[in-house]
């Protein structure tokens, strides 16, 4: 609890300031991915996912490189080549546009995967989720 507390203070900066010399976009973004970390562990996948997802949209790049490559090669296959050959090319002012371009579309893709989340979630406010109650038989089954 106290964890998650103390990552909501940098998840609340600026992304367009900078704090210590550290750009406010690489602290909100780490802030936004570790707090989705402890919601999972807290048994918590609806705030695990909006909290990744937003992570996702302040720095698609620094989840995907520094974070959760698989992860992000799964939730945006589409974006996977273009990813990797950005990380190959030089850094010309060609590559640092298409990149921009790269991050936008994910960042496209996740603005759509959190509203879809958030529409779920209120749509089925109090009832148990099916991946719950799957995941539950699952493991009853193997055991």
């Amino acid at each position: 609890m106290n964890s998650e507390q103390m990552l909501q203070v940098p998840a609340m900066l600026d992304e367009e300031e900078v704090t210590a010399t550290v750009p406010n976009r690489y602290l909100v973004c780490c802030s936004y991915f570790y707090l989705s970390v402890v919601r999972k562990l807290q048994g918590d996948e609806w705030q695990a996912a909006l909290h990744f997802l937003q992570a996702v949209l302040v720095s698609p790049r620094l989840v995907w490189t520094e974070f959760a490559s698989q992860l992000c090669e799964s939730l945006f296959p589409q974006s996977n080549m273009s990813m990797m050959q950005g990380n190959c090319s030089s850094r010309s002012l060609e590559s640092v546009s298409s990149e921009d371009g790269i991050d936008e579309a994910i960042r496209e893709v996740a603005r759509r995967y959190k509203e879809c989340l958030v529409y779920y979630q209120v749509m089925l406010y109090g009832e148990t989720p099916w991946w719950r109650s799957y995941c539950g038989k699952q493991s009853a089954r193997s055991v």
